[in-house]
């Protein structure tokens, strides 16, 4: 598996893993040597967290080991296999996760590329597919939890997926899904301004001088049929 691989994996599984009621948030920052340093942040909701942690039970029993929803050390060895400098990983509880490191823009790839003055994030559903079919069979089965239309590819509405879930997991879990959205925030190097900037369609944007902020819904990545860019241009 190349390093782009590794770390591509590594992001789409927090990316996808990002079913929450609470917050979750990519920060990602230019700098002027073509690296970014990116900051990713996650809270599982309690009702999505006691899904993961009742179908774990099950994992623990037939494998003989605890189960983890975030695993550091995998985190960290996938990291550090695609050459990301200043790692830092942390897990405050079983259901947060914290997530540093410094990439080059040679390292770019699927979600996040830098050319020269622009950072561009891409959304599609054949990347996130491939990257899903790369996983262990532990993490798939975190994943496979939630019959995401983005990763099984069957096309389905927001309301068919919702009523999914809901005959399934009940109402609290799909009402934090439907409430759930992923941060994403891009920033110029130092000493730079802001001086163009898009967002995907029907996205409410902040944006000052030196950075843009949106907040992506996740039930609209879950069911996610094209592809959906954004970018800041400095």
């Amino acid at each position: 598996m190349t390093r782009i691989k590794y770390f591509s994996l590594t992001v789409y599984l927090i990316v996808l893993l990002a079913v929450t009621g609470c917050s979750s948030s990519i920060n990602i920052k230019a700098g002027k040597d073509n690296t970014q340093d990116i900051l990713l942040s996650l809270d599982l909701g309690e009702a999505v967290s006691r899904t993961i942690l009742s179908a774990t039970k099950g994992m623990q029993k037939m494998s003989g080991k605890e189960t983890n929803v975030f695993s550091k050390n995998h985190i960290e060895s996938g990291l550090k296999k695609a050459n990301v400098k200043n790692i830092i990983v942390s897990c405050p509880s079983s259901t947060k996760l914290n997530v540093n490191g410094t990439i080059s823009s040679s390292q770019s790839h699927d979600l996040i590329a830098q050319d020269k003055n622009k950072i561009v994030v891409t959304l599609s559903p054949e990347s996130l597919q491939n990257i899903s079919k790369t996983l262990g069979e532990e993490t798939r089965s975190f994943l496979d939890l939630f019959m995401a239309p983005v990763i099984t590819g069957e096309k389905m509405t927001d309301e068919e997926y919702i009523d999914l879930l809901e005959s399934v997991y009940g109402k609290e879990i799909t009402n934090d899904i439907k409430k759930a959205s992923i941060k994403f925030t891009m920033t110029v190097p130092d000493g730079c301004r802001q001086k163009s900037y898009k967002a995907p369609e029907g996205i409410s944007v902040s944006a000052t001088d030196k950075s843009v902020s949106f907040s992506y819904p996740l039930l609209r990545l879950l069911t996610l049929t094209g592809t959906e860019t954004s970018f800041i241009q400095w």
